[in-house]
């Protein structure tokens, strides 16, 4: 990652300009699936990424330069799941978007965001680390599998 770039929690100055990132993540998207993607959309408004920065069980994390722009964001949420008569219970960090502006893309910046989730869902006592992935967003897939994740489930479709 360059000098003088950094990771911390999302802060309420930082929403607009993830607000933008979420736009490209739809165009992405959009791209791939425009069945099921809208593009130019952001699935979060500006007050909802206000929100979701206060939430106990969610965490956002930037990347920002060396004048607190933002570069990069990851957004992590924890998810308990009760055991039941065939599961047991799973403490798990869900990596719900990863994005970076495609300005700073090669420079490490995912990784360095990636290694934040990762610190983050080991100190909070996380069983595992997950997170999806769209057939065909071949680079993310790429990325995810030099990064350690592999498959956990498949999830099938039919259109009708």
């Amino acid at each position: 990652m360059k000098i003088g770039f950094t990771i911390r929690q999302a802060a309420a100055k930082d929403a607009h300009k993830i607000c933008e990132l979420l736009y490209a993540i739809a165009d992405v998207h959009a791209k791939l699936r425009p069945d099921l993607f809208k593009p130019s959309a952001s699935k979060y408004s500006i007050e909802e990424l206000r929100e979701k920065f206060l939430r106990e069980d969610e965490r956002v994390f930037v990347c920002v330069d060396p004048n607190d722009e933002v570069v990069g964001y990851v957004f992590c949420a924890v998810i308990e799941k009760e055991e039941n008569n065939v599961r047991t219970k799973v403490k798990t960090l869900y990596v719900d978007d990863l994005c970076v502006d495609e300005n700073y893309r090669g420079q490490g910046i995912a990784t360095e965001l990636m290694n934040k989730a990762l610190f983050f869902a080991k100190e909070v006592g996380c069983y595992n680390f997950t997170l999806n992935v769209w057939v065909g967003n071949t680079a993310a897939e790429r990325f995810y599998e030099k990064f350690g994740l592999r498959a956990q489930c498949t999830h099938l479709e039919m259109i009708l």
